[in-house]
């Protein structure tokens, strides 16, 4: 194999490791309840939703307003304490969660979410706005609980990407197959 092919094939390798599928899942509009919700988001990874309301499993129900937790109603509520685990079979980056809008600080006042990752970062989710920008990578599951008084809504859309294969992984295997190569010929030889 002339340099130059060799050549080629490492730079599409590591070009191949700095592509990633974004993808932005819209929960709205759906209808039912089921004990888990799965997606596949790209490049195999499947994301899967489950919840728990006053500390036990509990269906996750889909409607015009996206992902809630059965239960009362079905919003997705603080008073019964629920909860939302966002769980993914390979690593990926949150770049943004967004809540119903027309939900979100509605009669029951100023919604509150907190937001928990497998990475270990938590914060509360509160405002005027029912989107955020989160940009948490590298991340394998993350929880939303609704807290503070009387927070119900829904869950609309999360937008994540699966993480690449880091470059070192594809330059180690071209040193694999390089030194395969060399080995080759000194067998021939």
């Amino acid at each position: 194999m002339s340099f130059q092919i060799k050549l080629s094939v490492a730079s599409l390798a590591l070009a191949a490791s700095f592509a990633t599928t974004a993808a932005t899942i819209d929960f709205t509009g759906g209808a039912g309840n089921a004990p888990a919700f799965n997606q596949v988001i790209g490049d195999g990874t499947t994301m899967a939703v489950s919840g728990t309301r006053k500390g036990r499993d509990a269906n996750i129900t889909m409607n015009r307003g996206g992902l809630g937790v059965k239960g009362g109603v079905n919003h997705f509520q603080s008073w019964g304490r629920e909860t939302m685990t966002f769980s993914f079979t390979s690593a990926v980056r949150l770049n943004s969660l967004t809540f119903d809008s027309g939900t979100w600080n509605d009669w029951t006042g100023k919604d509150q979410f907190r937001y928990t990752d497998s990475s270990g970062f938590t914060t509360i989710l509160k405002g005027g706005s029912n989107y955020w920008e989160l940009g948490a990578d590298n991340i394998t599951s993350f929880t939303l609980s609704a807290v503070g008084n009387w927070t119900s809504s829904f869950v609309s859309a999360v937008d994540v990407e699966a993480v690449p294969l880091p470059a070192s992984a594809w330059m180690f295997g071209s040193a694999l197959l390089g030194l395969a190569g060399m080995a080759r010929r000194k067998v021939k030889k």
